[in-house]
């Protein structure tokens, strides 16, 4: 799988065949409110400070939650198992998602797209655990890495001039 950035806020995950697996936008141009695309359509809403409550569109059932923890990682509930997505302390511009067994199931490397004043993300999956990285959970974690460097750069992106 690929991660392409197809507008300044809009991600396209796309299988090694060249099919869509899914896709990630912001209507609003920030990541309060996002649309994510997988199996089905789901709605992901910051419901309050640093928890974002991923649900089935026109369906009230939560299927997913991230949450930014006191140490500065991220939880993402789904399915009733817990992933753990963070940034290693090196000066490498680096995320990772855990599964529960803290293995590592995908890595995201960040760059700033200039075309579309976004971030291009290099995505490196381990083929080894399909089930934590199917398309809705890899796009999570692109979610939080999104995030995340909102966070890292103080809600904004500086480097490409987007205000919050």
């Amino acid at each position: 799988m690929h991660l392409i950035t197809t507008g300044p806020h809009a991600y396209l995950l796309q299988q090694t065949d060249g099919s869509a697996a899914g896709c990630l936008f912001y209507p609003e141009g920030r990541p309060e409110n996002g649309r994510l695309s997988s199996r089905k359509e789901y709605l992901i809403v910051n419901d309050q400070q640093g928890i974002w409550t991923t649900r089935e569109a026109g369906d009230n059932e939560t299927v997913a939650i991230s949450r930014v923890r006191v140490d500065g990682t991220m939880v993402i509930e789904t399915r009733g198992i817990q992933y753990i997505f963070k940034k290693p302390v090196s000066w490498k511009p680096r995320f990772l998602l855990l599964d529960p067994d803290n293995e590592e199931a995908a890595a995201l490397l960040p760059s700033v797209n200039w075309a579309y004043k976004a971030y291009d993300f290099t995505l490196q999956v381990n083929e080894d655990l399909p089930e934590e990285t199917d398309a809705f959970i890899i796009l999570q974690a692109v979610h939080c890495a999104i995030c995340s460097m909102w966070m890292l750069n103080g809600s904004l992106l500086p480097a490409v001039g987007m205000a919050p």
